[in-house]
């Protein structure tokens, strides 16, 4: 395939504005497969003249390939210097068929969408679940009654009552309040802090333990509250008119899942992943955050907390997109000095446009540009006085 695309974009190409080509690549792994007309556009501007096609080009298309090939035909492959096995038992060998729902109502509510896409679900949900000692210890005798199996996935919400909190007086954050109607947020909406969420990790550990070897899509904090309170009474939820508040708690749930990732980074067993903090939002990542605040918006039903039909939708598809992913060997784990045997690594999140090739490594070509180029960007940044030269290294020199 790359011998094609040296091939088809050979020559001199000006750079002074965008260039458009098209040149034919594979449709598919299949050597009888016809070739398909794929188009690029080039619009970078480090030399003024392009000779074929540069390694930075490569690399991303090679990516783009191996994704594909996890995602369409379940062959776990990967680029780099890693020795990963490319046989189909480096990853989940069966489709995955069943899947055990562990968290509160909002995951409660996809069960049934779940089931209309063709999974076998076992609801071990709880509505209004939160974490502490004693939920972790009755959640852990329910589940080991569960039979596993190698076709088999486990979908958890662990953090969701947990992390949205009350702010009082004294900055300290309390969860919030049960009344006739539902919850309520006697103070400042707040998210707990990395001190409080590390430990609320710590304290659902023996879950993942418990799961050990099964794949797992783990769903972390999800933002709430962003354009409403709990309720019509002033003194609740103070701050959700504040200027920049929903972007405040939407970049405080960010925090938190990075937090998470941190945490989970060599500690769980199985192969597992992690979904996107606007988690019922269409394709979120590469978004704009105010994009993300918009679409969430839409989703989001008027308590704040659960969300419509739209948004539920949303999430199922998220979900199904993860344990495909999971299927085709794409994992976010990342054990230290173990990639035998294990499948192609993927970390979700960003996505990178680059020459008309979307990549999750995007962010690495402009790293590995050659030395003189690197110094022709900075030189061209700089201000040069009628008495300044430059060093050898490139700096300006008085």
């Amino acid at each position: 395939m790359v011998a094609k695309t040296l091939e088809g974009a050979s020559g001199q190409s000006p750079l002074a504005h965008p260039e458009y080509f098209t040149i034919p690549l594979p449709s598919s792994i299949d050597p009888a497969s016809p070739d398909k007309p794929t188009s690029f556009c080039t619009t970078n501007s480090r030399p003024s003249v392009l000779k074929g096609i540069d390694k930075g080009s490569e690399g991303e298309l090679l990516h783009t390939v191996v994704e594909m090939i996890n995602r369409d035909f379940n062959i776990p492959v990967c680029t780099g210097q890693q020795l990963v096995s490319a046989s189909i038992d480096s990853g989940v060998q069966d489709n995955i068929k069943r899947i055990v729902l562990v968290g509160a109502s909002n995951l409660k509510a996809v069960a049934g969408l779940l089931m209309a896409e063709g999974y076998e679900v076992t609801d071990y949900t709880v509505p209004g679940w939160t974490v502490s000692p004693e939920n972790v210890a009755m959640l852990v005798n329910r589940l080991k009654t569960v039979s596993k199996c190698n076709n088999m996935a486990y979908i958890l919400d662990l953090f969701g009552n947990s992390c949205t909190r009350v702010g009082l007086f004294d900055g300290t954050t309390t969860l919030p309040t049960r009344g006739g109607d539902g919850y309520h947020l006697l103070g400042e909406i707040r998210v707990c802090d990395d001190v409080v969420f590390a430990k609320l990790v710590d304290a659902v550990m023996p879950i993942f333990e418990l799961i050990g070897e099964i794949p797992q899509v783990i769903i972390p904090p999800q933002p709430r509250y962003l354009f409403r309170g709990c309720c019509d009474d002033p003194l609740h939820s103070r701050n959700v008119s504040e200027k920049d508040h929903a972007e405040n708690i939407l970049a405080a749930n960010f925090k938190l899942r990075a937090t998470l990732k941190k945490k989970l980074n060599g500690k769980i067993v199985g192969p597992y992943r992690i979904v996107d903090t606007c988690n019922s939002v269409v394709e979120p990542a590469g978004k704009s955050l105010s994009t993300r605040l918009s679409d969430l918006q839409a989703s989001m039903s008027r308590d704040g907390v659960h969300l419509t039909k739209t948004g539920y939708a949303n999430v199922v598809l998220n979900l199904t997109a993860a344990v495909c992913k999971l299927q085709s060997g794409q994992t976010d784990q990342q054990a230290a000095g173990n990639v035998q045997n294990t499948a192609a690594l993927s970390v979700s999140g960003c996505r990178y446009h680059w020459r008309g090739i979307s990549s999750p490594n995007g962010s690495k070509a402009h790293q590995q540009s050659h030395h003189w180029s690197k110094w022709a960007r900075g030189k061209s940044h700089m201000n040069s006085g009628p008495y300044s030269y430059r060093g050898w290294r490139g700096g300006r020199r008085n």
